[in-house]
């Protein structure tokens, strides 16, 4: 109760005060000014004193409530694995009593959490009504509109929402778009002016700090930029972060696994039933290894290999059905036979969807509809990977023969294969 006063007091009277006696202070320095002299070094005094009483009402109030929040944490992990303790022998043979305690562990740190900002719950609504209070004071009847106007905002978010059913093609298109990630920086990505079909099977090759990585970046907007990136015809300058980055799957080359259940880390929201998550499991071929959906993943998926997590996170972007994938050298750490089995689940699962993928092995974009060749952060070339071996000077052209002679031939005749299945009747008029 103390403590909850002394948030009370540090919130409203306190900080709600600071910057009415501050703003009175600087106008006590104006020409046209009336106050005299002991007006000014009271407020000068009254600025002083309740920013020291803001930090000694702060540092006590964080204290306690580290202290409170401490005991109720321990209180709740002791009554947790009391109950595991008698549940143990129930579920001796099924499941190790180290799995039980870590998924009961994730369970505390969730409600660790929840506690944390608990406080929001009767605070913020106060919060507002004493900024209404003290908007009307300076604006008098415009403070209610302004206010609305704040609280649709809030709910609703600054930028458009897109359709419901956005992506429904798949369409990437970069209109002339920089990429900084420091203001008056050089830009990683320079004047990128590239379009990607819907279904397009597209790779971005490139040496180190070519700009690869930069360009989803770009796409994903984690930088500020310059030009237009359009999805589907929409400027995802116009549409919320959360809403851009949820319309778009990526496999990472460093795997992003929860402290869960392998249901959780599949679909993290609860919006798909267990039948589908089960198809993803069998699409990446994790069901042979005997996992099931209440698998516990451990701590960064230690109980899991590095091509197993990638493997997951395939499953996981097959749960979401976006109509983007994005696979930034997803395959690089994988051994050979994950790596074709990634490649074959790609082609079958999404082919009715738009793939970027990152390469960090030629061998693994040969067959893609077009390859992207970046360079110093600009699109070098742009084609079919065939026609663009057919460019004996060209960038693409020089990166495969560095591969070595039976590499160079091999991924000659694979580009070849595939350019023909592809365009049957062009390659039939070009013989």
């Amino acid at each position: 109760m103390f403590i909850g006063f002394l948030i009370f007091l540090n919130t409203f009277l306190i900080k709600m005060s600071q910057p009415i006696v501050l703003g009175r202070y600087i106008k006590y320095f104006e020409k046209n000014s009336t106050h005299d002299a002991t007006t000014g070094w009271l407020l000068g005094s009254g600025v002083i004193l309740l920013a020291f009483l803001n930090m000694v009402a702060t540092h006590y109030t964080i204290i306690n409530c580290l202290r409170v929040g401490m005991r109720v944490r321990i209180a709740c992990c002791s009554l947790i694995y009391r109950k595991l303790l008698r549940l143990n022998h129930i579920s001796s043979g099924k499941i190790a009593a180290g799995q039980l305690v870590n998924l009961l562990s994730n369970d505390v740190v969730r409600f660790d959490f929840a506690l944390a900002f608990l406080h929001y719950i009767w605070i913020m609504p106060l919060q507002g009504i004493a900024g209404l209070i003290v908007m009307y004071g300076y604006i008098q009847n415009a403070a209610f509109p302004t206010m609305l106007v704040m609280s649709i905002q809030a709910v609703l978010g600054q930028a458009d929402r897109p359709p419901t059913d956005w992506p429904r093609e798949g369409r990437v298109t970069f209109k002339h778009a920089y990429l900084r990630y420091t203001p008056g920086g050089p830009p990683s990505i320079r004047d990128l002016d590239v379009e990607i079909q819907p279904r397009e099977k597209i790779g971005i090759v490139g040496r180190t700090g070519a700009g690869k990585s930069s360009l989803v970046a770009t796409l994903f907007r984690m930088a500020p930029m310059e030009g237009a990136v359009e999805i589907d015809g929409l400027n995802t300058e116009k549409v919320g972060l959360r809403a851009l980055r949820s319309a778009i799957s990526i496999i990472p080359q460093v795997p992003t696994l929860f402290s869960a259940t392998l249901r959780y880390n599949l679909d993290p929201f609860e919006k798909r039933a267990d039948d589908e998550l089960w198809k993803g499991v069998e699409r990446v071929e994790l069901k042979q290894s005997g996992v099931a959906l209440d698998t516990v993943v451990n701590e960064s998926g230690a109980n899991f290999s590095a091509g197993q997590k990638q493997l997951i996170c395939l499953a996981r972007a097959i749960v979401r059905k976006n109509k983007i994938l994005v696979m930034d050298e997803a395959t690089a750490n994988v051994d050979q036979h994950t790596d074709s089995l990634i490649q074959t689940t790609i082609r079958q699962a999404f082919k009715d969807c738009t793939v970027i993928t990152i390469a960090h092995r030629i061998n693994t974009i040969i067959d893609c509809d077009r390859v992207l060749v970046m360079d110093h952060g600009q699109a070098v070339e742009f084609g079919p990977p065939h026609e663009l071996l057919g460019q004996k000077d060209g960038h693409f052209a020089q990166m495969v023969e560095q591969t070595g002679p039976t590499m160079s031939s091999k991924l000659r005749k694979q580009a070849k294969e595939s350019y023909n299945q592809k365009r049957p009747v062009e390659s039939q008029k070009s013989d």
